[in-house]
């Protein structure tokens, strides 16, 4: 990348040219379930994590309907 994106930690890796700045991201490998705050017929979802920079995301992997 030849530009800083605004609010992530980029690892800087030249000074001029197309190749200024590398963005790692890394599978966290931690997935976690969310199944709602009752017991009515609310969906189980699955989300993975994964960190871009220096910023934590998760993003939904499936879903199940009771």
């Amino acid at each position: 990348m030849s530009k800083k994106i605004p609010g992530l930690k980029l690892k800087s890796v030249g000074k001029t040219g197309k190749q200024q700045y590398r963005l790692s991201i890394v599978n966290q490998h931690k997935p976690f379930i969310f199944s709602g705050k009752t017991d009515d017929d609310m969906p189980i979802e699955y989300y993975s994590r994964y960190t871009v920079g220096d910023q934590t995301f998760s993003t939904l992997i499936g879903s199940v309907h009771d």
